[in-house]
């Protein structure tokens, strides 16, 4: 453990601050630490930089039409980590590419105002494009997630919570299956522990035990606005987690809420305050898929090294589920 702390963080390494619409995001490169190291390696970083809610590990694509692959611990799908990586790589596309050498830098379109990002992710089978507009400290970011084709939704799945009977939509797909659950018919959960039991009894009563992430999102409208409270269980480390902001939950709560037809883009606010958009293009036929993609913004907040200043958030919090 002590040389891996070492690789970690020592000058070989690259460790990036991301802020992708709410939620504290690490993206880490280091070609000689190989997967199975990547669990310690997150552990190791969030012992150092509490603060981060998330990460992701860059990689070499598989895929030629690929920059780079982005690689979660436990091979879950994670949007805003995948839309972090793009535009960190459109900044480093821009200012210095010999930091990542391994990346296609050539597959990387450019635009008079916006950078084209095409990028292999876990839990994704595809190459998603992502397109990123440059500003100065912050960044959007839209995110091509999926064709409504690699999607299934089951609609009002019946579920009981605390010894009530509730129904709720379940969006799965590769890498992550979403639970949505209104707050209009069921209890507000404000304590975690109560969260967490409530992820446990999700989990065994849905069946939902092959998925390597499983989220579970309160949700609510007010007026034409939306707004989410997202939890997340981790089969890679067998732990949950309240979220401060979830591309994937934002992404699913629109997929179940679409009426097949319109086009106009969703917005969903996070628990950060701040909003993702999703955009639904419908396919011209029924054997036409749709399309979906994610904008918001990404801040990159810099390397970190010795010079660098820690932002001051809440702290990651998790708990081991006990079955």
């Amino acid at each position: 453990m002590e040389d891996l702390y070492c690789s970690v963080f020592d000058e070989s390494s690259l460790l990036f601050d991301c802020y992708p619409g709410g939620n504290d995001t690490f993206i880490f490169c280091n070609r000689s630490v190989p997967r199975t190291g990547y669990k310690q390696v997150q552990t190791l970083i969030r012992g150092r930089y509490p603060h981060f809610e998330q990460g992701g590990f860059l990689e070499r694509a598989r895929s030629h039409a690929a920059v780079a692959r982005v690689q979660m611990v436990s091979g879950d799908f994670s949007p805003n980590t995948t839309r972090s990586a793009a535009a960190l790589l459109a900044d480093l596309f821009c200012k210095d590419q010999s930091l990542v050498p391994f990346a296609r830098w050539q597959r990387i379109g450019v635009d008079r105002e916006c950078v084209s990002v095409p990028l292999e992710a876990s839990g994704s089978r595809d190459v998603l494009q992502a397109i990123v507009w440059p500003g100065a400290s912050e960044w959007q970011v839209e995110l091509e997630l999926m064709r409504a084709s690699g999607v299934r939704i089951a609609r009002q799945a019946p579920l009981i919570l605390d010894g009530q009977e509730y129904r709720c939509d379940v969006v799965m797909r590769a890498g992550i299956a979403q639970v949505l659950i209104c707050e209009d018919h069921t209890p507000v959960v404000e304590s975690r522990l109560a969260v967490f039991r409530h992820i446990v009894a999700v989990r065994k009563q849905l069946g939902l035990f092959s998925h390597p992430a499983v989220g579970v999102c309160w949700w609510k409208r007010s007026g034409e606005k939306l707004s989410i409270r997202p939890a997340l269980y981790l089969s890679g480390n067998d732990t949950c987690s309240k979220e401060t902001a979830s591309g994937s939950a934002a992404v699913a709560l629109a997929l179940a809420l679409h009426d097949g037809h319109s086009r106009g883009a969703v917005c969903v606010t996070q628990p950060s305050g701040e909003e993702l958009r999703v955009r639904i293009q419908p396919g011209i036929t029924g054997a036409c898929p749709s399309r979906v993609f994610l904008l918001g913004p990404v801040k990159l907040r810099g390397e970190l090294n010795s010079s660098y200043c820690e932002v001051p958030q809440q702290s990651y919090a998790g708990l081991r589920l006990v079955q």
